[in-house]
């Protein structure tokens, strides 16, 4: 059979481009599609907040014409000087060729653009979707959390790459408030305290506030690049319909912002029936769950304590009095489930979420490969 791997240089090709993995994976079990809108927000390069600060190409895999995988290649210029080149966006069938081809296909287009190493995946930034799914499969779907095929990590040592990183997602399931953490938290009767939720009425001044939290807590972190304002506002633009003052939580210390937790409801527990191309019937469905938002379980997506208060007994009783206040709103608007993730496999953040009760859900891995 023959393979060839194209460039996806029109509207046509991105729409299959978009569309491939709900149609490689469907079927298997622990998949679940997400809606192809939401993909076009990240992956089309008119409607993407990443192509403000950065570069992709994409390519598809054919055997005999069908497409049987896809690929991206992308370079963020936030990130540092040396920075690697990156590649996402991987889904294919169980066909090592192709796989290797098209990794073949992203690093020929990064070693053109004077990268010296390959790293990913990533869909398209490292703060977006990241790694492969390496354990969790049978796990409920969350938003934004990527799927994959098991075979999928075998494929990509294969093609001469090494695991570099794990990312692990943690749940609380099930959800229920917890007076050991409130006994943890700083005392919110005192006046030097501040705990506040979103500010529906301006989510824009709210997203600078988190967006500068977020670099300043990360900053130091494995692989960070800082995340921009506009990704963060074309976030908060697609989820606003979902959001609730309860999803944000803002912890301000002698009148200063310090830290700061985001919990996005989990659309799968209300699109997970739909498809990812829902019909008009559907998508009433869909506007209709949403304005009733039975939601099981949240996602806390984002989270930073400022730099100041890192590493101090001060610090962390913040940091926990973020997650109480988070586990209170999702249980009280009737969530059960609590996720969080991505976290580096050598956080201390992991160990600490372990011990107020979380488990790992799921498991990601990072690979990289010197061009």
């Amino acid at each position: 059979m023959t393979l060839t791997v194209e460039s996806v240089r029109d509207p046509s090709q991105l729409a299959e481009f978009i569309a491939l993995p709900a149609r490689l994976y469907a079927g298997m079990p622990g998949y679940v599609a997400p809606l192809e809108r939401e993909r076009r927000e990240i992956l089309d390069p008119g409607r993407s907040p990443f192509f403000s600060h950065g570069v992709a190409h994409y390519w598809i895999a054919r055997r005999d014409g069908r497409a049987v995988g896809r690929v991206s290649a992308q370079i963020d210029h936030l990130a540092d000087a040396g920075a690697p080149g990156y590649f996402g966006c991987l889904d294919c069938i169980d066909d090592e060729a192709a796989v290797t081809e098209l990794m073949r296909s992203a690093e020929a287009w990064l070693r053109e653009r004077n990268c010296s190493v390959s790293q990913g995946p990533y869909m398209l930034s490292i703060n977006g979707e990241s790694g492969i799914l390496v354990d969790g499969h049978g796990e409920p779907p969350m938003v934004m959390m990527p799927w994959h095929p098991p075979y999928l990590d075998r494929h990509i040592k294969s093609a001469g790459y090494a695991a570099c990183k794990e990312l692990y997602s943690l749940v609380l399931d099930p959800l229920a408030p917890s007076e050991r953490l409130r006994k943890l938290s700083v005392d919110r009767s005192r006046p030097e305290f501040v705990v506040r939720g979103l500010r529906m009425n301006d989510l824009n001044a709210e997203a600078r506030i988190g967006q500068l939290l977020f670099n300043d807590a990360w900053r130091d972190n494995w692989g960070f690049v800082p995340v921009a304002e506009m990704d963060v506002r074309t976030a908060i633009r697609e989820f606003r319909m979902f959001l609730v003052p309860e999803s944000g939580v803002f912890l301000e210390y002698r009148g200063k912002p310090v830290a700061f937790g985001l919990a996005l409801p989990n659309l799968f527990d209300i699109t997970a029936d739909l498809g990812p191309s829902p019909s008009p019937l559907g998508w009433l469905k869909f506007a209709w769950r949403a304005w009733r938002q039975p939601y099981r379980s949240w996602r806390v997506a984002l989270f930073g304590v400022s730099s100041e208060l890192r590493n101090t007994v001060l610090g962390g009783r913040i940091a926990i009095t973020i997650f109480d206040v988070l586990i209170r709103n999702a249980f009280a608007r009737g969530a059960r489930v609590l996720e969080a993730g991505w976290i580096l496999e050598d956080n201390q953040i992991v160990q600490s979420l372990t011990t107020l009760g979380f488990k790992r859900a799921r498991t990601y891995r990072l690979y990289q490969r010197a061009l």
